[in-house]
């Protein structure tokens, strides 16, 4: 019976939904076809199929037994029929996790990770799996061929069968196919829908599928609430194979808040057998009811002036969350907690509403995590729809497992794009360490920050191991999103450019676009949330754009500053402060007491404390000026921040007050104390500064009254004139607060010492001139003679009884100023005059020795006189030749350095004698060189004596002969000899030399021609060589080369004279016979034959030879030459002939060559020309009756157009041409031509 009632109540509460049959055994495939170079995104065919595809892959309602790869490409499939594999790789691509692979029929099977092939694109990540069947090690590679499907790969690298899969790819149809069996008996449990986890009652109901391929008759169905057995059912109904039905295992059970349940619903027996697959007959569901809370207690609240308020509200049970909206209607969150922070409001009436929420569910959204890419940071702006709390973030990092990774987080309350190398703008959200979960695997940061509502933020990661290792990146632009957050959204970088995210260097060094970092963000979302309450704020106004500002006077270093906390005002003890309060806006002066006044003013520390300031003055405003503050800081209060509070009061609206303040610091005051002392004028003075400031730095400003100012502490000054000098001096303090004071300064004048010395020579006193002055004031002198005498005179004079130098010193005194000059003055020794004489004779040498002495010095001067007209000289021991005989009165001064002398004279007696001398004839070895005796002789007798300097001599014989018998410098010397004793020598080298012979060779020419001499003289030693060739001309050259140009021919005596340096000379002559040329003149007429035919007949025809050469190529030996030429032309004729004497001569000439059957003469036509031939000037005249207009080319021997003009009806033109042969072309209009020759002879 028991059985029976709850087969009965199990028929109310079983709702059944029938759906399709499948049969036992089938096929689940992906096919489709794809195009090369198209890429395919979410909503296309092929990127919607897969992901269908991949979805279907059920390996617990499926046997899967075989898969096979085929496509466009293939002739045969790939295939994998283990069915362990097969369905290892359906439960890959349907659930993917870590990359799978394994080798089954010969072939390796790759699926990929998700995500792993994406790069860039449109893919998300979780739909970026693909499977190769190719032994390639992932399902990314581009290899050919490969087998490798990846449709959802965001680019149009989307695989290839049998072919390239990578771009390019071919177009191409792809095609994975799992083949598959069913269970008999397989009953699936699965939850219909989930439990309401914020309201009671709740519906448990269970959806029940026939998995099988056979139909279930009956099945028993249990379910337990936390672990406690609810009741089981058994049912007893068909259910087909493949088909849904859904149980209703309570209809209406509720819940405790906050309390976490566990439901467990099992089916069993299905057709009375035992499952055949246990894989999908169990649900487990697990979840925490948190129940709707109550509405929580949010008061009414007023505030008074503008601003950012702070609102509060509780919820009624301490567990419960207070979330906050500004409408009621809102589902934007604008914050999470007790306090809400508004934003800025001015004054008004504003609504609020809040609810309680039970419980905050975990969220978490992502960007791609592909790995593969690294950089040592990223950055991207972020977003959120709402207020939410980010309670931790997770990264991609490039290490090994277990690695510690040290990682740093920034913030920017704006968008990154305008800071990418600014840190300064960005908050350091803190430095963390982390344990690396691998590649490709979320590694968590436990960072915890807020997100308001509609506001974007720019976050900026970095991790500072680089560079062991690096965080992951994947290229692109795209943003991610859920219902909340939105990553990597859009910004306006630095430069202008729209861009997303950036890959970073380490610490902002260089950013680099489209490069997405890889990350997670975990969040929670309030769910079950109250009804909302309002709260009500009230913002009143008050007294608002009040302020102190600056009056007059006030005494500060600094006049810009804003007198707030962090730009106070800087001022001085004992300076009068004079401030001015501005009436509120709305409000005005001339209303005080009635709609505004001040109720306080006080003076306070930084840190709070009322203080007393003297000789405090308040004004009252008037109808025209602001209200007035004066006081006097007491300097006491140096090196305090003080501020002024004024409270004013508004007397008729919201009654609120404002306050009003101004922050003065009062700096201390520099202490001058200074040192500096009158002195004389060269001496230095240093400044001795012993200023203090009790905190600070100081700085110092002098000026000196002399142009010149310092800005160090303790200068050091040299005044360049004496006088009274009025010094300042100030103090600045580093905050601007200055000192001041001035003091006379007298600087003294120094005297100009100056003396000259009179050296003296011994006898003689030394005398002094002073000449020292001073600019004012009196002098007073000491003179130092440096003998141990002194003197007080002006200028003095000292007699030294002692030759010397002696040291004097000159001090003068004035003012205490002092200077002294020190300079040598010198007694000098006078000189001892003496000398001695060697020598006595006419026309030798007579030596003077000087012997004078000067005591202490061996440097003197020389001034000798040897008489009249005899010379004189400076030499200390000089020597002369006397050229006469006779008495001689030798006078001699010695003269000191120091310009002392002595003199002495002496008398001596010079003898006569002859002076000897001689001349020679040629020095040449083939005959003897003659010497003639030119000695001077008087009345004395003289003998002589020869040396011929070959070892030969001759003596007593006045004139010689003498042959050499051998070459080169021989020194003859001749001895005159006196009978009184005296004698000379003369002495002469005489260069014996080889004789010269004469000769050269040359050959008869023609008159013109070049002749070489070819000079074959015999020489030695320089020689010169003279060439007289008979027509007057003549060369020094060695091989000169002459023409001979006579008029006729002619025979020249050419000579050659050769002589040496020694004198030696020889002579030759020769013939030479000079041939006339021949006479190249020719002449030139047509042949009168017709045609192009000339003969040419040259002016002489007896010559040997005569070659002609006609300007085509063709040539002639005839004496008289006729040439027919073929064309019209300028030809240029060239002659050559040679006489019975063998000369030559050539000539050439242009002609003009004329066909003279087809040009008329001039002699029949319609002009004349005349004279001809002319002297240079001749006349061109139209004679015919026709009136025809004609053109007259006139050309030269060379063919070359020298006039060419238009002729106009009858007339006549005369013409001047310089001497030579012409031709007259005239051309009539119809193109008739006539031809004529002029010859012009001037």
């Amino acid at each position: 019976m028991k059985c029976k009632k709850l087969i009965l109540i199990l028929m109310f509460e079983i709702f059944v939904i029938s759906l399709s049959n499948a049969q036992s055994f089938g096929y689940i495939s992906f096919n489709d076809t794809f195009t090369s170079g198209v890429t395919y995104c979410p909503g296309d065919r092929q990127y919607d199929n897969w992901l269908k595809f991949r979805n279907s892959l059920d390996t617990v309602s499926f046997r899967f037994l075989k898969v096979k790869m085929s496509g466009t490409f293939t002739k045969t499939a790939r295939e994998c029929n283990d069915s362990i594999i097969v369905r290892r790789i359906a439960n890959a691509l349907k659930n993917p996790g870590s990359m799978f692979s394994d080798s089954c029929n010969g072939y390796k099977w790759v699926v990929s990770v998700p995500g792993s092939c994406l790069a860039s694109g449109c893919a998300k990540y979780a739909d970026n799996v693909g499977i190769a069947a190719d032994g390639a090690t992932n399902a990314c590679a581009c290899i050919k061929p490969s087998w490798q499907i990846r449709p959802a790969v965001g680019n149009s690298n989307w695989g290839g069968v049998n072919t390239q899969s990578c771009s390019p790819i071919p177009s191409q149809k792809m095609i994975l196919e799992f083949a598959y069996n069913l269970y008999q008996n397989d009953a699936a449990i699965s939850i219909k829908s989930a439990i309401d986890i914020c309201k009671n009652p709740n519906i448990i109901s269970v959806s029940l599928k026939n998995s099988g391929s056979k139909d279930i008759d009956s099945i028993n169905i249990y379910w337990s609430l936390n672990g406690k057995l609810q009741n089981n059912y058994y049912l007893k109904f068909k259910i087909k194979s493949n088909q849904d039905t859904i149980v209703i295992l309570n209809s209406a059970i509720s819940f405790n808040n906050r309390t976490d349940y566990k439901i467990k619903v099992w089916a069993a027996m299905p057709n009375g057998k035992i499952d055949e697959n246990n894989g999908n007959d169990t649900l487990l569901y697990n979840f925490r009811f948190s129940g709707l809370p109550d509405i929580p207690l949010a008061n009414d609240t007023s505030f008074c002036g503008s601003g950012e308020k702070v609102l509060f509200a509780k919820s009624k049970s301490e567990f419960d969350n207070i979330i906050w909206y500004n409408s009621l209607k809102s589902n934007k969150i604008l914050e999470v907690g007790n306090f809400y922070k508004t934003q800025y409001h001015s004054p008004g009436i504003y609504k609020y509403f809040v609810s309680a929420s039970g419980m905050l569910l975990n969220k978490e959204v992502s960007t791609v995590f592909s790995g593969g890419n690294q950089q040592a940071g990223f950055m991207m702006d972020i977003k959120s729809s709402e207020f939410i709390t980010v309670d931790s973030i997770a990264l991609n990092i490039g290490a090994n497992i277990g690695t510690k990774a040290d990682i740093e987080v920034y913030f920017i309350d704006s968008t990154f794009g305008k800071n990418e190398t600014n840190p300064a703008n960005w908050i350091n959200m803190g430095r963390f360490s982390a344990k690396c979960r691998g590649i490709g695997n979320p590694t968590i940061i436990p960072l915890k920050f807020n997100l308001s509502a509609n506001k974007r933020y720019g976050i900026y990661i970095q991790t500072t191991n680089v560079p062991s290792f690096y965080l992951q990146y994947t290229n692109g632009n795209n943003s991610y999103s859920d219902e909340v957050i939105k990553i990597n959204i859009p910004t306006i970088d630095s430069s202008g450019k729209i861009t997303y995210g950036k890959g970073s260097l380490l610490n902002w060094g260089g950013v680099f676009a489209s490069r997405i970092g890889n990350i997670k963000f975990y969040y929670k979302k309030p769910v079950c949330e109250s009804l909302k309450d309002s709260l009500t704020l009230t913002v009143n106004q008050v007294p608002i754009g009040s302020k102190i500002i600056k009056g007059n006077p006030f005494y500060t270093p600094d006049f810009s500053t804003l007198g707030t906390l962090s730009n106070p005002d800087i001022v001085s003890a004992n300076k009068e402060i004079n401030y001015e309060i501005v009436p509120p806006l709305g409000y005005f002066n001339s209303d005080y007491g009635k709609t505004w006044k001040i109720n306080e003013i006080n003076f306070l520390t930084a840190n709070n404390k009322l203080i007393t300031i003297d000789d405090t003055v308040f004004k009252k405003p008037s109808n025209t000026t602001n209200a007035k503050l004066k006081f006097i800081p007491q300097k006491i209060y140096e090196d305090s921040l003080i501020y002024v509070l004024v409270k004013i009061a508004d007397l008729k609206n919201s009654k609120c007050d404002s306050i009003i303040k101004r922050y003065i610091y009062i700096a201390f005051t520099p202490e001058i104390k200074l040192t500096a002392r009158d002195t004389c004028l060269g001496n230095a003075i240093k400044f001795i500064n012993n200023t203090v400031l009790k905190t600070g730095k100081l700085k110092f400003k002098w000026f000196f009254d002399n142009g010149d100012s310092s800005d160090v502490s303790e200068p050091v000054v040299l005044y360049s004139k004496p006088g009274k000098y009025s010094v300042y001096f100030k103090a600045i303090s580093n905050l601007g607060i200055e000192k001041d004071t001035t003091f006379l300064l007298t600087i003294f004048d120094n005297p100009i010492v100056k003396f000259k010395v009179n050296n003296a020579c011994e006898g003689d006193s030394v005398s002094f001139e002073n000449s020292t002055s001073i600019s004012f004031g009196n002098i007073n002198y000491n003179w130092n003679f440096g003998d141990g005498n002194f003197s007080t005179k002006p200028r003095p004079k000292h007699f030294y009884m002692l030759t010397g130098s002696y040291f004097v010193r000159l001090t003068a005194e004035s003012n205490g100023c002092v200077t002294t000059l020190v300079k040598k003055a010198n007694y000098f020794n006078k000189p001892k005059a003496q000398f001695e004489v060697t020598g006595k004779c006419c026309f030798d040498t007579v030596f003077f020795k000087n012997t004078t002495k000067v005591s202490g010095s061996e440097t003197f001067g020389n001034n000798w006189n040897f008489g009249l007209n005899e010379g004189s000289s400076s030499e200390a021991n000089p020597k002369i030749i006397f050229f006469k005989n006779g008495t001689k009165t030798i006078k001699y001064k010695a003269i000191s350095e120091f310009g002392c002398f002595d003199t002495i004279s002496k008398t001596i007696e010079i003898l006569p004698s002859a002076k000897a001398s001689f001349i020679n004839s040629a020095t040449c070895d083939s005959d003897s060189v003659t010497f003639t005796n030119t000695t001077l002789e008087d009345s004395f007798k003289t003998t002589y004596f020869w040396n011929f300097g070959d070892g030969f001599s001759k003596a007593g014989i006045k004139n010689v002969k003498h042959l050499y018998s051998s070459l080169g410098i021989k020194k003859v010397q001749l001895k005159a000899t006196h009978n009184n004793g005296c004698y000379t020598s003369f002495e002469k080298e005489l260069n014996i030399m080889k004789q010269p012979e004469a000769a050269f060779d040359a050959h008869d020419a023609c008159i013109g021609e070049k002749i070489a001499f070819l000079n074959k003289s015999k020489t030695m030693g320089p020689v010169v060589f003279k060439w007289r060739f008979g027509d007057g001309d003549s060369s020094f050259l060695e091989f000169p080369i002459k023409k001979f140009n006579p008029k006729v021919a002619s025979t020249f005596n050419v000579s050659l004279v050769v002589f040496n340096t020694s004198g030696c000379r020889d002579t030759t002559t020769k013939q030479i016979n000079i041939e006339e040329n021949p006479m190249c003149d020719f002449s030139v007429v047509s042949a009168n034959t017709g045609g192009y035919e000339y003969i040419f007949t040259p002016l002489i025809e007896t010559y040997n030879l005569y070659k002609w050469n006609f300007g085509d190529g063709n040539e002639s030996n005839d004496i008289i030459a006729k040439h027919k030429f073929n064309d019209d032309g300028n030809y240029r004729i060239k002659i050559l002939m040679k006489n019975q004497s063998g000369c030559e001569c050539v000539d050439s000439s242009t002609i003009l060559a004329v066909n003279h059957l087809k040009v008329n003469s001039i002699e029949n036509s319609f002009i004349k020309i005349y004279p001809n031939p002319s002297n240079g000037i001749f006349t061109i005249e139209k004679i015919s009756i026709i009136n025809d207009n004609f053109k007259v080319k006139i050309v030269n021997a060379n063919g070359k157009t020298i006039i060419e003009e238009n002729f106009f009806s009858n007339v006549k033109k005369e013409f001047e041409l310089p001497q030579g042969l012409y031709f007259i072309i005239t051309e009539s209009s119809n193109g008739i031509k006539f031809y004529e020759k002029i010859i012009i002879t001037k």
